[in-house]
């Protein structure tokens, strides 16, 4: 035996006009609001313009901001210890966890200073 379905409810009547069909009915506080085009942010002031030299020395900032716990970026910024490290004894430290420390970006941010000099864009 085949079912039957029957329509619960009537069809809405087609408008008259394809251009009626395709009109915005909502009034303008209804409207969504016009979409801007997205614009790219400089990301050139995101990291600082630095290249490693293996002697400079690395000091934390007192009172910087600090990194989640647990997170790859606390294990990263624990490279610094309590600060006063050469930049070649981060590296080599970070190779050894297999982590890629972020020296540039916290020198940008200001968390760290390199030879006693904090970075100026």
């Amino acid at each position: 035996m085949a079912k039957t379905v029957t329509a619960k409810s009537t069809a809405k009547p087609a408008p008259a006009k394809a251009s009626e069909a395709l009109q915005d009915t909502r009034s303008a506080e209804q409207a969504p609001a016009p979409k801007t085009p997205k614009v790219k942010r400089d990301r050139s002031t995101l990291y600082a313009n630095y290249k490693p030299v293996l002697t400079d020395v690395i000091t934390l900032v007192s009172g910087g901001k600090a990194k989640k716990a647990n997170s790859k970026a606390a294990d990263k910024f624990a490279l610094y210890g309590t600060g006063n490290v050469t930049v070649g004894d981060i590296l080599k430290v970070a190779k050894e966890r297999k982590l890629k420390p972020s020296i540039r970006w916290d020198w940008a941010h200001n968390l760290i200073q390199i030879n006693g000099k904090a970075y100026v864009a």
